[in-house]
């Protein structure tokens, strides 16, 4: 029986965009003492260093990086963190791919009540200078983040859901 000290794990911050993942679950990350893979920090810095670049490409530099590194923390057997929407199945089968090779896999899901709300807190944002998302793949991703996150359930060590919604 493997080690359980010696069992890499990966925490992954889940939740549709405007749910405050980086807030509420980066911020207790960096309490334990963790660092984490944030696309939209990495998104920031792919528009610092190459400013020719729309967000859009940003956004999919971002993502590709992320799934880079979330591939050689499988590979190598390393812990890793990092934050996704769970909007699509790449991630989602990596977790997976994860577990099955004896990877302990922690969500931390942030939620908002309603799609409506989650909207509200991009445009809010947009407003503070932050980065857009259309509308309509909030709505998409409120969807199918969820559907995404029961679909993972029996793949996890650890599934803790937060509300923040106030």
């Amino acid at each position: 029986m493997p080690d359980p000290a010696q069992t890499p794990r990966i925490y992954v911050l889940a939740g549709v965009n405007g749910a405050g993942k980086s807030s509420v679950g980066g911020a207790m990350l960096e309490e334990a003492g963790a660092t984490f893979y944030n696309p939209d920090t990495a998104a920031r810095e792919f528009r610092l260093k190459l400013p020719e670049i729309g967000q859009e490409e940003a956004n999919a530099l971002a993502w590709q990086e992320g799934r880079r590194l979330l591939e050689r923390a499988i590979d190598e057997r390393k812990d890793f963190a990092f934050e996704t929407t769970l909007g699509g199945n790449t991630m989602a089968s990596l977790l997976e791919k994860a577990n099955a090779a004896g990877i302990e896999v922690r969500i931390w899901y942030v939620g908002l009540e309603s799609a409506e709300l989650h909207i509200a807190r991009v445009r809010s944002r947009v407003g503070m200078g932050g980065h857009d998302i259309p509308e309509a793949k909030i709505r998409e991703r409120y969807a199918r983040s969820r559907m995404k996150l029961i679909e993972l359930l029996p793949h996890l060590a650890e599934l803790k859901v937060f509300d923040n919604t106030e």
